[in-house]
């Protein structure tokens, strides 16, 4: 796996979200003042995609290399599923109560992130764990909070690096959080101990069949993709295309 070293603003916008989303689409400066309020901060990072709108916090373990497995599981409660979902909860009242939120991509431009300008949100929570992360967390792929938010992803970084390099197309990544929050809803324990490629696999294979559960060997529809992004990945063209755009006066 990968080390994580990069501060975590970097980390969201351009090591993860690069892959997958134009800098058209990221939002990764979180900060913004709503009229008559001090300042307030949305999760790490948000991206739109036309009427769908994804909220993702990321929470980092300091690497340890001391094997204390209480300790860990103490950090993954605290700031995963404590501070992390709180955090995604929090961005989502913001967006719920305030009608202008105007926030920069990365490009510079300013949009509207308002909740009512979106029929679909995605709530994410990636962590970074330490190697000594025991099994028992690791298997937590939801939350579920009584605070409200309703449904949080919760996954591991790495995990969500895979994916981002296997559904290269935005809207692949989109669906699958749908179809990931409907499998571990409709079966919760056939999922617990099952890894990530599984679940990814199974929809990636067995996409039309949401009448059973993965299995380990969902897994090996990953392993049958072909590779091939450098023949028709067109995010270089794209990104490029637009330092060459001419601006017209009005």
């Amino acid at each position: 796996m990968p080390k994580l070293v990069e501060d975590i603003q970097t980390f969201i916008s351009r090591r993860l979200h690069n892959l997958l989303f134009l800098e058209e689409f990221v939002f990764a400066r979180n900060k913004f003042t709503p009229v008559a309020s001090s300042e307030l901060e949305l999760a790490d990072a948000v991206v739109m995609v036309g009427d769908t709108l994804l909220i993702y916090q990321i929470k980092e373990r300091k690497i340890d290399h001391r094997v204390n497995v209480d300790a860990e599981r103490n950090w993954f409660n605290r700031k995963v599923l404590g501070a992390g979902t709180k955090q995604v909860r929090d961005t989502l009242r913001y967006l719920e109560t305030y009608p202008d939120i105007l926030v920069p991509n990365e490009r510079g431009h300013k949009f509207n992130l308002a909740a009512r300008s979106f029929s679909d949100i995605i709530k994410i929570v990636a962590y970074a764990p330490s190697p000594h992360l025991p099994a028992e967390c690791r298997n937590i792929r939801h939350h579920v909070s009584e605070a409200g938010g309703g449904f949080i992803h919760i996954i591991d970084a790495h995990d969500y690096l895979e994916l981002s390099r296997t559904l290269r197309v935005p809207r692949e990544v989109i669906e699958y959080f749908k179809f990931r929050q409907r499998i571990l809803t409709q079966f919760p324990d056939a999922c617990a101990s099952l890894p990530e490629a599984a679940i990814a696999g199974h929809y990636i294979v067995d996409d039309a069949d949401h009448t059973k559960p993965p299995t380990i060997q969902s897994a090996m529809g990953l392993r049958s993709l072909v590779q091939d992004s450098n023949k028709w990945d067109l995010a270089p063209l794209l990104r490029n295309l637009y330092d060459h755009l001419l601006t017209f006066p009005k």
